[in-house]
């Protein structure tokens, strides 16, 4: 994930703290001279100075910092339910280049996506509840009542190695929920960096989640062997992009 922009660290060509410091030296002493020397009001001189302190500030830490900096307080003073109305805008927004449906009335949003090499294509669930932002995935997996109990415990090798979001077995539905939340006020806070990390690692867990659910059902292969081959092949990919 991109790290956000903080308006607390200085764009790359500004780093070095001497220039600011001898800045703010110069216009104090400035300040206190003209004031003796001159008979113009104090608070004209003042104005002035606070007028160039602005103009530094914009130049130092950067115009779109210092914007995106005073937006993410607003935010933050924004009651809950305003805070969920504002996501929910956000939201539409980052899904608008996306095939969706947008049902206004649940705040929701459903997005086909296509998981694997086979072009395979399942409905991910995007919608506001409670102030979180939801991230689901159903997966059709159409397994037999010999393989629920394999489905619950391959879930739960899953959930134990997930570090955010859990997988759920809805046996009525045949079908395998992958579903993960997020607090709206990050959303609002980061934007899209924050929604597409989001995003990408969802469904890069689903894709996996599919693999493993399309091994026990069509190669009826132990739940633990079918978890160990998973972990082993993202241990191969992960040392393939660091190669």
């Amino acid at each position: 994930m991109k790290k956000p922009k903080n308006i607390l660290n200085p764009t790359k060509n500004n780093k070095n703290i001497l220039p600011s410091l001898f800045f703010g030296t110069t216009v104090f002493l400035g300040t206190y001279f003209a004031t003796i020397l001159t008979n113009l009001p104090v608070i004209l001189i003042f104005g002035f100075v606070f007028f160039i302190l602005g103009v530094f500030v914009i130049y130092y830490f950067g115009y779109e910092n210092l914007t995106s900096f005073f937006k993410r307080i607003y935010r933050v003073s924004l009651s809950h339910s305003k805070q969920e109305a504002v996501a929910w805008k956000e939201l539409k927004k980052q899904m608008a280049n996306y095939n969706c449906t947008i049902d206004e009335r649940r705040k929701e949003i459903v997005a086909p996506f296509v998981i694997d090499a086979s072009n395979r294509i399942i409905n991910c669930y995007y919608f506001l509840s409670d102030n979180l932002l939801y991230f689901d995935a159903e997966i059709k997996t159409y397994f037999d009542e010999g393989l629920i109990t394999d489905a619950f415990i391959l879930a739960t090798h899953l959930n134990n190695e997930l570090g955010s979001g859990i997988v759920i077995i809805n046996a009525e539905r045949q079908s395998v929920i992958f579903q993960q939340k997020a607090d709206c006020l990050t959303l609002l806070l980061y934007g899209n960096d924050y929604f597409f990390h989001w995003l990408d690692r969802h469904h890069e867990i689903t894709t996996d989640i599919c693999w493993a659910f399309d091994k026990l059902i069509s190669e009826n292969e132990e739940p633990a062997i079918i978890f160990a081959d998973l972990m082993r092949m993202k241990d191969q990919q992960a040392q393939a992009q660091t190669a």
